[in-house]
Parts: structure tokens; sequence; C-alpha cells
């Protein structure tokens, strides 16, 4: 499914991949939840190699392939491009970022969407790139904020610092990813559909209009 919505839209997607943190979810579908880290690297190797268009023949504890692949194939070199996203995470889940992730995207959802906190975990990144033999900025960094809009009735938790204030003050702040060298920051806006997308707008145009 990957590979054909990459196809028809002329290499746009970007296939965000992670381990299930949402141990709900798993328990509504019945998904297996033990060894979630284990089971996950062994499927960005398939991935990979799936993406590569080889022909994939695979025996492990979680996963059993043979002669598996893709027809027809990814027309883009490697297939999609795979984005990982962590928070804090442990020296296992930064190897596979390091190894497997064309996009780094630090989810800063539930907790500080400052640059300080950003800085702080794209270091993390950067140095397990380093770590496993890996250029840096080979490895795009982005970025997942939550962006609490004004009239949202939205109220934050105590450890919580979203996106929020003023216009010119998230814009500020947007930028502080900008210089840290982030290429991109997802907001998750509070106050869902076109309402939030309005009230995020003076937003935008701070950023458009202010270097």
């Amino acid at each position: 499914m990957a590979v054909t919505i990459d196809d028809i839209s002329g290499g746009r997607l970007i296939l965000g991949v992670g381990s299930g943190d949402s141990e709900g979810e798993h328990r509504t579908f019945g998904f297996p939840t033990a060894q979630r880290v284990g089971r996950f690297e062994e499927a960005l190797q398939i991935t990979k190699k799936l993406f590569a268009n080889e022909s994939v023949d695979f025996d492990s504890p979680h996963h059993q392939l043979q002669g598996a692949k893709l027809l027809p194939g990814a027309r883009r070199k490697g297939g999609p491009r795979i984005m990982i996203g962590t928070l804090n995470p442990k020296a296992r889940m930064q190897r596979l970022v390091a190894q497997y992730a064309d996009i780094w995207n630090g989810w800063l959802g539930y907790t500080d969407a400052s640059p300080e906190s950003a800085e702080t975990q794209l270091r993390i990144i950067d140095g397990a790139c380093v770590e496993h033999g890996r250029d840096p900025n080979s490895l795009m960094a982005t970025t997942a904020v939550r962006g609490a809009m004004p009239g949202s009735g939205y109220t934050p938790r105590p450890d919580e610092n979203p996106l929020q204030g003023p216009p010119r003050q998230m814009a500020e702040t947007l930028r502080g990813h900008a210089k840290l060298g982030i290429a991109e920051v997802q907001v998750a806006l509070t106050m869902g559909g076109p309402e939030g997308v309005r009230a995020f707008a003076p937003v935008i145009e701070e950023l458009r209009t202010k270097s």
C-alpha cells in the first residue's frame, strides 16, 4: 500500500512507523505487545529489503517470509521515506533511528514544545548517528508539538508546555526549532477542523512576514 501511494502521489509519501506505544490500541485489535522493539526491528529490516525490490527470505522469532517481493516494485529508489518518531529513546531505539530512518521526528506533543526541549532530543539522535557511523546531516530532523489555540478551552497538564500564546510568541517558538536545523514542525491543533486552522493562520502570517 505504501509503495502504491508513493507512486500515485509522485513520491510524496512519508511512511511513519513505530514500535507501538499505545497498548490500548493493540488490545483492541488483538495485536501482540511482547518484545515490541524486537518486532519493530525485524519489520524495519523486512520493509527496507522490500522497498529495495529484493526477494526476501526471513526467518525470525516474529516474522517468517519465503520469497516475498513487491509486485509491482517501488519506482523510487529505496521506496518511500521512513520516519521514526521518538521521545527520550533508549540505546536500542537510538540505533534503529540511526540505521533505518530517513526522517526522525521528535515527539513533543504531550511534553514541552520549546526549542530547548527539541534541542535535547536532537542531541540524542545526532549522538546516535555519530555512534553508529552515520552523518547526522543525512537524517532529516522534524518535531511534533501540541498547539493550544486561543478559544479551544484546552488546559495543559501541569507538566506540559504546549505551543501557546499570542501568534508572535508561537511564531518565535517555531523559529527556534528552525534555528536548530529542524526541517519541519508538525503542529497538532487542540481545536481541530477548520476552526483550528483559522485560529492558527495568524501564526503562519507571522512566519511569512518576518525572518
